[in-house]
């Protein structure tokens, strides 16, 4: 019986584990400041006993030094790839004022998806990596970054293909009018 107990709180603390709050109150507790949130507060909090949410502190900082090897990828990496979102998204910024109308998007060299459906660009890499990486892992600026650059990634998609579906409804249009002359004259400007 006590056996069973002890199984069925393990798996309530793995699952707060596997759901991300050991990883929230590490982050909470670690904050710096007024105010500061202490282990005893995330216990009250929890309703659990202060030595199960410093087990749940323990453990979310070990994944945390040890690079989180199930998460794939190491701290410094995704620093890296917060700087990396950041210096893209500046570069959208720097386009956009460049431009008369504003278009949030990044370049067809630098992300696009071909007929087949497959990612190409040169920023596919950073794209498929921050889609990978556990939010839980990431601090607030880098949630934030990362969350913009994967945003205007799936909006250029999006766009590109309203913008291609637009075409290909007009091009239809204008075939079903009969203004082949036309269309032949648009196609090749």
């Amino acid at each position: 019986m006590v056996d069973e107990a002890q199984r069925t709180y393990q798996r309530k603390l793995d699952d707060l584990v596997s759901d991300g709050t050991a990883f929230a109150i590490y982050r909470k507790v670690t904050t710096r400041g007024k105010g500061r949130y202490q282990s005893s507060d995330a216990a009250s909090d929890l309703k659990l006993p202060v030595e199960a949410v410093q087990y749940l502190i323990s453990v979310a900082a070990n994944r945390l030094r040890g690079g989180a090897a199930e998460y794939g990828l190491q701290r410094d990496e995704i620093d890296n790839l917060a700087c990396k979102a950041a210096y893209a998204l500046e570069c959208v910024d720097e386009r956009n004022k460049a431009r008369e109308h504003y278009r949030n998007e990044l370049t067809k060299e630098e992300f696009r998806r071909t007929r087949h459906g497959e990612l190409v660009g040169d920023l596919v890499w950073l794209y498929s990596a921050c889609k990978r990486v556990n939010p839980y892992l990431l601090d607030e600026d880098q949630t934030g970054v990362i969350s913009r650059f994967l945003e205007v990634a799936d909006n250029t998609l999006e766009s590109r293909l309203t913008r291609q579906k637009t075409a290909i409804k007009k091009k239809m249009l204008l075939k079903a009018n009969g203004d082949d002359v036309y269309l032949a004259l648009g196609s090749s400007l």
